[in-house]
């Protein structure tokens, strides 16, 4: 069984991966990578820089076998660098990197969101977005509660873009899919500029969707992934 480690977008619980399960079916070992301060890890200081973030998945994962890496938005862009850190640092090679709702490094993303608007135009981006649900929407002290992490979180993935990766290390070795929502405007740019940090396998694939097209077409991103992995045949 090959496990599939699942990194969130900004302020999402990994619990969201968990019906995952029985779409990609029982060869595929689902394994959510919390964040601090949501979910199981709720009450931890939430933090406000990739680094720390990518340091924790790295220490999560660096011990794998056979496994292949997912995430969307600030997920991907973690999964994307812990790739290239895991084969750098730990001389480990995910099975495949899957790439969701986020551009590539070398695009300027014009169109992200500032974590620095007033509260009501933070909500109102998430909203056109689909980004808040409507538990949280209708609930004040929930919606309280979440803002400050998706804060943090859009903080970091924005900080994220403006650093730089080293000239020599910003390819993965594994095949990479990237996914993402015909409508998303945050990923309005030059996606097939990806296939430029890949040395393996490459394939894109659009979805009818906006930015978190990932919850509305389940099924058809469940194929997606299964596709990757079953034409997938790098050595781990």
């Amino acid at each position: 069984m090959m496990d599939l480690w699942c990194l969130p977008y900004a302020g999402a619980s990994a619990s969201f991966y968990r019906k995952w399960a029985h779409s990609l079916g029982g060869d595929i070992h689902v394994r959510p990578l919390e964040l601090p301060g949501r979910g199981a890890r709720f009450g931890e200081p939430v933090h406000r820089s990739i680094d720390p973030l990518l340091d924790y998945a790295y220490e999560q994962i660096r011990g794998a076998t056979d496994f292949a890496l997912f995430g969307h938005s600030l997920g991907a862009e973690i999964a994307f660098r812990l790739a290239l850190r895991l084969e750098a640092e730990a001389n480990v090679q995910p099975r495949a990197l899957i790439v969701s709702g986020l551009l590539p490094p070398s695009e300027p993303r014009s169109h992200r969101i500032d974590h620095r608007l007033p509260d009501d135009e933070l909500v109102q981006e998430l909203e056109r977005l689909g980004g808040m649900a409507p538990e949280v929407m209708n609930h004040p002290e929930l919606l309280q509660y979440m803002l400050p992490i998706i804060r943090a979180d859009l903080e970091a993935v924005n900080g994220a873009a403006q650093v730089g990766l080293q000239a020599d290390i910003t390819k993965v070795r594994c095949d990479m899919t990237v996914l993402y929502g015909r409508k998303d405007p945050l990923t309005v740019g030059n996606l097939e500029r990806w296939k430029e940090y890949a040395q393996g396998a490459f394939a894109l694939r659009e979805f009818e969707g906006g930015h978190f097209f990932i919850h509305d077409e389940q099924a058809a991103v469940a194929q997606a992934i299964l596709s990757t992995l079953s034409t997938s045949d790098n050595a781990i």
